[in-house]
């Protein structure tokens, strides 16, 4: 899963599919300003040989237009 937010916290987009990846663009296709935005990757593991809890990546990420 991996989630985008503005800097006021409003989420600008969310994709749980691995081969979709973020652009730097709205869900709906429109483009962001530029600006720093928040991120968050979680991790679910499919092999019972895992921890069962997610692993969640966070940072941020400068878009220059």
């Amino acid at each position: 899963e991996f989630k985008a937010f503005n800097r006021w916290g409003a989420q600008v987009f969310k994709t749980n599919d691995v081969n979709i990846n973020w652009n730097g663009k709205t869900n709906a296709g429109k483009d962001l300003a530029a600006g720093q935005y928040y991120y968050e990757v979680t991790i679910f593991f499919e092999s019972s040989k895992r921890e069962s809890t997610p692993t969640t990546m966070k940072g941020w990420v400068q878009i220059i237009r």
